[in-house]
This record gives structure tokens, sequence and C-alpha cells, in this order.
């Protein structure tokens, strides 16, 4: 996997599920112990059932591209399978975009 940057991490929502644990699981694999992945994503709350940002977004991704939004929960499953450990996540209040730290604590 080639580096992205020092950018955060803004592409689950192109992507289904599936390539979206491909990707969060070579991430791991390239970090070293203690690296870390910062995640900027348009979120669904918990349920999926907003907000409006996130849905508006969401029909777009689902009708032009193969992948959809998220929600921060399934996101944190994403990065917890491949070994990441939740460090902070912050919910927007001025933008539609939510910010989550991940650190690699374990090595597998």
């Amino acid at each position: 996997m080639s580096k992205v940057g020092d950018g955060p991490l803004s592409i689950f929502h192109d992507w289904p599920a599936e390539r979206c644990r491909l990707l969060v699981r070579r991430s791991f694999e390239a970090l070293p112990r203690g690296g870390r992945v910062m995640v900027h994503e348009i979120l669904f709350n918990d349920n999926r059932t907003g907000p409006f940002a996130a849905a508006a977004f969401n029909i777009n991704m689902l009708v032009m591209m193969t992948g959809e939004q998220y929600s921060g929960r399934e996101i944190k499953g994403f990065l917890a399978e491949a070994g990441f450990e939740l460090k902070e996540c912050h919910r927007s209040v001025c933008t539609n975009r939510d910010t989550a730290l991940q650190n690699k604590m374990r090595t597998r």
C-alpha cells in the first residue's frame, strides 16, 4: 500500500464495507506500533437515521459510486477488527464531518 500522506483518512465513503475492511487491515499492517490513523468522514448516527448531511451524501454515494456513508459505530468496528483502539472521537458542531483518532496498540 502506498503512503497516503499525513492528512486525515476520508476514504470510507468511497467503498463497500469489505473494501473498507481491507484498507484498514493494510493500514494497520503498514503502521509501526503506536502509529495513528485519523478518520474524517460525514457520519451517520448509530441508527443510520441522520443527520441530514450524511443521508443526503449517502444517496449520492449509492447512486454514483460503489460506497456509502457509515455510522461511527460501523467505522469503529472496521478499525477494531484490524486491531486499532479508539484514542479520540470528536463530533463536529461547525462542519458536517466528524473526526476520530485511532492508535495501533498491538501487533498482529
